[in-house]
């Protein structure tokens, strides 16, 4: 399936009427029935679904000023709900079948193939077809501009093709794979060449995420915004925050404590945060690297996949070779979101390995880094560990049974019941409390639940479904390996968890359709093509007389795309020269000014710690962005649990600090600019606002004062 070829002559059947064809053939054979029936219950189904979960953003006092940003997506939500769980049913379906070994009639088994992969052949076409001529009329980054978002230009697309055209024909030579396979053997020193490179060329993509703290000013609020609410959740914890007790993290509730940990040792700057996000990222993606030598039980083969993967992850949203916007320094993907799940990938692989001492011994262990994994983000870590989990399955030595399934499921309850008892043991200790798991899923019920900043889905066609078929079809050659008995086991677990992984984490964009976020799904669509093509030319090779078949030409034209990502190589050179600067760089989008009135909002102002430093040294709620950065140079203890004003967009998360500030013994609150409704808001809570003043950046910050003289509650 997917890139698995009908081949060789079907086997007869105790009569001639029917035959009983290969697992892969049977497969593009039940992919047309079940992918017609599928859609006609996501069509169908979808809108009763979404009404049904409820999720209209009742019970949320969002502020009036941002009830245009609440969106609920009933139907869309329902339907992406039933195309989760189509893939599965089709692996059932094709696992039975085999099973009971269906029989089809000759004309069906000679047809179904070709007419199942000409059926995908054609929609792959019109889906990029159509992102050609995608306009999104909505605001993006200037108001009233329409945007195109093609994501590969027409050229790219076609050097793609001739570039899977190539490799097919050279492919399906013998000789010609005969000689590849001596240019790529592998030797100690190959080996260790190969894993020195991936290293090099990780450290080189990630240069363009490394700033100082003039650099940082330089860039776009693409990139300087969203860095200071990651910088706030680092500095919450050298505040004497706790994640998931007295503190709620929007990306990450665990690996702020590193990078906490290393501003202690290096320094508290802008610079030593970058390099230390940078440096989870780096080790993330090298497992990458690491996944792909176990898959391919070649450092060489595994390097020629991973530059690809590589650029393809840390692709170019804006900006110019220099300076330019990726999720690689959007911190809240990268790390925050993917580095966990990446270690996974490779802790999966190793309990996959057939090598001795591969067994699955110690599994547990693999479930509590899960439930680790879990803790730092529910949205990305629960996704991942069901992925670890269909990865298990689908590679297992053993046919599932309720035995087998127990034994599973118990090393999952022990491994996460350890991953929580490790972290509570930690709490307990910093904060003399408990975590408390419902902060894990507080911004997701905002986000699902609330309708809060959701966007429609821009078109029915697009790229975004080629990305989803491409996991589809991972899942479907996982089935179709396990039930042939495919010998490579960590391949087939990797396609399995790929699959599910990349399905799981595709709600990210589901959930606010921002052209932009598609390119969050990048890493994971490159690893599932990096693994398709692993399993494509493994089949080429074990059957000389195949010639390609579509199937195989797409999952190679995808994989091309991803090589010709690395035409966006950053220079070094001209990285050194960006951060050497002394003052912002160019800005990323062409036409937009570089921003000096923001300049120190990311280092409090030495003159202003009177301001924020109350009277009698009580705790103080400091509502900024940087607000427990600022807490943090001036000593004070700041109780806010969010990440500023900006992460408060309903009353009852004001209230909650508010409470928090009264329990604490505090009176004073420090906010930005905001909307007349929380002043007011306030003011009936009893705070009065204080006439002094300052500025954080270009936006004017007040001191409130609360004259209630309630020692707890808000009113």
């Amino acid at each position: 399936m997917g890139v698995v070829e009908g081949v060789g002559p079907a086997r007869p059947a105790r009569d001639d009427a029917r035959v009983v064809v290969d697992p892969g053939s049977l497969g593009w054979v039940l992919a047309i029935p079940v992918a017609l029936l599928a859609l006609a219950l996501i069509l169908l189904l979808g809108p009763p679904l979404g009404e049904l979960l409820g999720r209209d953003g009742e019970g949320y006092a969002f502020w009036q000023e941002l009830s245009w940003a609440v969106n609920p997506e009933p139907t869309e939500q329902g339907r992406f709900l039933l195309a989760l769980a189509a893939p599965f049913a089709f692996a059932g379906a094709l696992a039975a079948a085999v099973r009971r070994g269906v029989a089809l009639p000759p004309r069906v088994a000679a047809l179904g193939v070709p007419l199942a992969q000409a059926l995908l052949l054609a929609f792959v076409l019109l889906c990029v077809a159509e992102q050609q001529w995608l306009v999104y009329e909505v605001p993006i980054y200037q108001e009233g501009v329409s945007h195109h978002w093609r994501y590969f230009t027409p050229a790219t697309l076609v050097v793609a093709v001739l570039l899977a055209g190539s490799a097919g024909f050279a492919l399906a030579r013998a000789d010609t794979r005969a000689r590849l396979a001596a240019l790529v053997r592998e030797t100690p020193g190959r080996r260790v060449a190969a894993l020195v490179v991936a290293v090099l060329a990780t450290a080189l993509w990630l240069l363009h995420a490394l700033n100082t703290d003039a650099s940082i000013m330089g860039t776009t609020s693409y990139e300087w915004s969203p860095a200071q609410f990651t910088l706030d959740e680092t500095y919450a914890i050298l505040n004497g925050r706790t994640p998931l007790v007295d503190f709620t993290a929007q990306y990450g509730s665990l690996w702020p404590y590193a990078t906490a940990l290393s501003l202690l040792l290096f320094g508290e700057t802008f610079f030593v945060f970058s390099l230390a996000m940078c440096t989870i990222t780096a080790v993330a993606l090298v497992a990458l690297y690491a996944v792909l030598r176990r898959v391919t039980r070649n450092g060489v083969t595994a390097l020629l996949l991973f530059l690809p993967v590589l650029a393809t992850s840390l692709f170019k949203v804006n900006g110019t070779l220099t300076s330019r916007y990726t999720f690689g320094d959007y911190f809240g993907v990268f790390p925050l979101r993917y580095a966990g799940p990446f270690l996974l990938a490779w802790l999966v692989v190793r309990q996959l390995d057939p090598e001795p001492g591969g067994r699955d011994r110690r599994l547990w262990l693999l479930f509590a880094a899960a439930g680790l994994v879990v803790l730092n983000n529910a949205e990305f870590g629960v996704v991942a560990l069901v992925a670890c989990v269909a990865a298990l399955l689908w590679a297992g030595r053993d046919e599932p049974s309720a035995r087998t399934l127990g034994r599973l499921v118990g090393q999952v309850a022990l491994g996460l019941a350890a991953a929580y008892a490790a972290f509570a043991l930690f709490t307990l200790v910093r904060a003399g409390e408990l975590p408390q798991l419902g902060r894990l899923l507080d911004y997701s019920r905002l986000y699902a639940d609330g309708a809060f900043g959701l966007r429609t889905v821009h078109a029915d066609l697009g790229l975004h479904l080629v990305i989803y078929m491409t996991y589809v079809v991972a899942i479907a050659v996982a089935s179709v390996r396990r039930l042939e008995g495919a010998s490579n086991r960590p391949l087939t677990g990797m396609l399995a968890w790929s699959g599910v992984f990349g399905l799981g984490c595709g709600a990210y964009f589901i959930g606010r359709s921002h052209p932009e976020l598609l390119i969050a799904m990048f890493p994971v669509w490159a690893l599932t093509l990096a693994l398709l093509t692993v399993d494509a030319i493994g089949r080429l090779a074990a059957r000389p007389a195949m010639r390609p078949g579509i199937g195989t030409l797409l999952v190679l034209t995808g994989m091309a795309v991803c090589v010709c990502s690395l035409a966006q190589t950053p220079l070094p050179w001209t990285q050194l020269d960006r951060l050497a600067q002394d003052t912002p760089t160019t800005p990323l989008i062409e036409g937009e000014a570089a921003l000096p009135d923001y300049d120190g909002a990311f280092l409090p102002d030495a003159s202003t710690r009177g301001f924020f430093t109350s009277d009698d040294g009580a705790p103080v709620a400091i509502l900024l962005t940087t607000g427990h950065q600022i807490a943090h140079a001036f000593d004070v203890d700041n109780v806010s649990r969010y990440t500023g004003m900006y992460s408060m967009v309903d009353r009852d998360r004001l209230r909650t600090v508010v409470e928090d500030l009264r329990a604490a013994g505090g009176t004073t609150l420090f906010l930005p600019e905001t909307y007349d409704e929380v002043y007011a808001t306030l003011e009936g809570w009893g705070f009065e606002r204080q006439p002094d003043e300052v500025a954080w950046g270009s936006t004017p910050v007040s001191k409130w004062v609360d004259t209630s003289g309630r020692g707890e509650g808000s009113g």
